[in-house]
């Protein structure tokens, strides 16, 4: 039956409940024979939780798959058994099951996906076909709760043109790219990686992404995005060899999922190599996007003397890093000099960023209230984030008040700032607070919040400049503004799950909403109307 599938392009099985092979072989003395698919380039397994192999004892050729996935098949260990674990298993023997092995070959395989097999303990054998795999470029493995080993030691050069990798909740997974330790006097080759995209998230016992000493030929220099999240037992992210060279990364995300329970291990992003000389130079020429969230363990960047630049940053978001020195300055005052025991040179913990390596060209910045405060303290240089355009902060307090509105008056460019979270009871409250002219502003979840403007705020009509406005979960506001205010700009009203909100504008106010195109109320159960009805004063009419 097979042999007479040469023109077969598509295999997709789905659902099938007690299928346990997909070629049956007979037993014969025949059992090494070829299998060939010349002309399939698309195989798909899912919902099969019996099945234990695609067959037994004849190797198989995919002459021109593309694409492999494979998913909820519970059983499945190896993809074609050898004769000799055919009959190992049928003994109960506890010999290594290998996902893939010298039993089938993928030559043009570009995009493998495993998901959801919890048998699974090893992707692949050393001993491969020689082309096999060699040009894989995408590569998912999500929920593989077994799998301790992806790469092999040794055959990485393999997979030198994978371009994503994304591996996600493969709980006892330890280590990711691996190799074989050498003698002292042998050496590694030079291979050049085209990995660009590498997502890891929620791999509990990860201990390593890449080893501690990674060659140093071998090369990650196509890398553009990195995101890691939730990784308990993760310490660091780069190894020395590879944070060097790095000229094209363009985002690089380590967090922990806000709510998920799991604290993120990092303790620092590049760890110490034993051979790296003095004052490593880490230079992220194209890097625009940072996000640090939730690294309560984090302290530095690199635990000793270095250099590190950021010429290109545009978004930098900081959440809770409480433990590391944020920013910081190459050139140090005696009084600075005495509190950091003598000077940067004595201080081995230096701080995340240099205000010097730093370009002055941030647009997004987000900032948890210790984050803020902890910024404010270093003194950051006159209008050195005088570019920023959209501003995020997130667990503010109300003694954050005064320093942050004398912040946001260097902030000569903002035009959009979301508030969420914290124990503000009034926004817009300081003094200074008539010095900002936003164009949008969102709030979500400040459940203190009762007043967003105070009386001197909307004297000066600081609200005229608004054109979108946005409150969400706020369920101490009975109303938006507490008295007359112009929104002649405002395009956009967006309000919902306000549970005390009774109305929403005075006449007055609403009268000034010549150019409102859009009023979405949402989940207000208390509101009893929209333009408050004034009855001390005469009827007037209201036009939207």
């Amino acid at each position: 039956m097979v042999t007479s599938l040469s023109h077969l392009k598509r295999i997709e099985i789905r659902d099938c409940k007690l299928i346990k092979e997909i070629i049956l072989t007979e037993e014969t003395k025949k059992k090494t024979s070829k299998i060939l698919f010349p002309k399939l380039d698309s195989l798909s397994l899912d919902g099969l939780p019996k099945l234990s192999r695609f067959c037994s004892g004849h190797p198989i050729e995919f002459q021109s798959l593309k694409e492999l996935d494979i998913i909820s098949c519970h059983a499945l260990t190896s993809f074609v058994a050898c004769v000799q674990q055919f009959y190992s298993e049928a003994n109960n023997s506890s010999e290594t099951q290998y996902l893939f092995n010298r039993m089938v070959e993928f030559p043009e395989l570009e995009k493998l996906y495993l998901s959801k097999m919890n048998s699974l303990e090893n992707t692949w054998d050393t001993q491969l076909m020689p082309n096999s795999f060699s040009n894989l470029k995408a590569l998912t493995i999500h929920y593989c709760r077994k799998l301790s080993m992806v790469f092999p030691p040794g055959k990485l050069p393999r997979f030198r043109r994978l371009e994503r990798l994304s591996i996600s909740y493969c709980t006892v997974l330890q280590k990711i790219f691996q190799f074989q330790d050498l003698d002292a006097e042998d050496t590694y080759a030079a291979v050049k990686f085209n990995l660009r995209e590498l997502e890891i998230l929620l791999n509990g016992k990860l201990k390593m992404i890449w080893n501690k000493n990674f060659p140093i030929g071998f090369t990650f220099q196509e890398l553009e995005s990195v995101e890691v999240v939730d990784c308990g037992a993760l310490k660091s992210i780069f190894p020395t060899s590879i944070a060097t060279g790095l000229p094209r990364l363009q985002s690089l995300t380590v967090k922990s999922s806000p709510g998920g329970g799991v604290i993120c291990g990092i303790e620092k992003i590049v760890a110490k190599s034993e051979t790296a000389g003095s004052d490593p130079y880490f230079k992220f020429p194209q890097l625009k996007t940072l996000v640090l969230y939730g690294l309560l363990k984090l302290t530095c960047f690199y635990p000793d003397r270095h250099i590190t630049e950021w010429p290109k940053l545009k978004s930098l978001e900081l959440i809770q890093c409480d433990n590391a020195i944020i920013f910081g300055s190459e050139i140090i005052n005696p009084n600075q000099e005495e509190a950091h025991g003598g000077g940067i040179q004595d201080n081995i913990l230096q701080p995340l960023f240099m205000f010097e390596k730093v370009n002055r060209n941030l647009e997004e910045l987000t900032l948890h209230h210790n984050d803020l405060m902890q910024i404010l303290s270093s003194q950051p240089p006159a209008n050195f984030f005088s570019k920023v355009k959209v501003l995020t902060l997130q667990s503010l307090r109300p003694e954050s008040c005064s320093d942050l509105f004398g912040f946001l008056k260097t902030l000569y460019n903002l035009a959009k700032l979301l508030v969420k979270d914290g124990t503000l009871k009034e926004l817009f409250a300081h003094e200074d607070a008539v010095y900002v002219k936003l164009r949008h502003l969102s709030i979500y979840e400040l459940s203190y919040l009762k007043h967003i403007w105070n009386q001197d705020a909307i004297s000066q009509s600081v609200t005229q400049c608004l054109e979108t406005l946005t409150i969400g979960s706020c369920n101490s506001l009975s109303k938006i503004v507490q008295s007359a205010a112009s929104f002649r700009s405002l395009v956009a009203l967006n309000v919902n799950d306000c549970r005390t909100l009774k109305s929403l504008l005075t006449v007055s106010t609403a009268k000034t909403m010549v150019n409102l195109t859009e009023m979405s109320l949402r989940n207000c159960p208390t509101m009893t109307e929209v333009v408050e009805n004034n009855r001390d004063q005469t009827e007037d009419e209201v036009v939207f």
